[in-house]
């Protein structure tokens, strides 16, 4: 006979395999839909990570740390970057220091482009939740909220206990409940 307690772990043991496995599959699904929207606007996946990181830690950022960002190669992000620049979203200088090292910046059109696919998603995103009652999406945003501060504390505490790698510290998401 199961004690009260193996119970609960088996049924927290079902509901998170239930949860990994729905994520997987909506990660899936929403990546492939992704990679469809912005092949409509003629960029690849790893060409708006690039964007993005270079939008974040801009306004003026080195290659390196937007390799370091996107975890792509330096010889991978040099092609990706290249052809955003061929395509005017983003512009490259000499480092204003360091001889050696590039700094990319977005243009006026590489912002707006971003932008623009940003908007494009929150549209798609309210399409797809139109039948969901706002309850039922506040008490997932209130849930996704603990669960991922949960996971920053975990790797925070796991950061501590190692050496220092020179990595960023993330932050909180912006609260966007309001």
């Amino acid at each position: 006979m199961e004690s009260g307690a193996e119970c609960e772990v088996s049924e927290r043991e079902k509901l998170v395999s239930e949860l990994l496995h729905l994520t997987e599959e909506l990660l899936i699904s929403a990546r492939a839909d992704f990679a469809r929207r912005l092949e409509h606007r003629g960029l690849t996946l790893p060409q708006y990570f690039a964007l993005m990181e270079i939008a974040r830690l801009g306004p003026s950022v080195t290659m390196s740390r937007v390799a370091e960002a996107t975890q792509l190669p330096a010889s991978s992000l040099t092609g990706i970057t290249d052809k955003l620049v061929e395509r005017g979203y983003v512009k490259r200088a000499p480092h204003p220091t360091d001889r050696r090292a590039v700094v990319a910046s977005l243009t006026p059109a590489g912002q707006q482009l971003l932008e623009d696919v940003q908007e494009a998603g929150r549209r798609e995103t309210l399409d797809a939740l139109v039948g969901i009652p706002d309850e039922d999406l506040r008490h997932f945003v209130r849930t996704f909220r603990l669960i991922y501060e949960h996971q920053q504390q975990r790797a925070k505490h796991h950061s501590d206990s190692k050496p220092a790698s020179g990595a960023p510290s993330s932050s909180s998401p912006p609260d966007r409940s309001t």
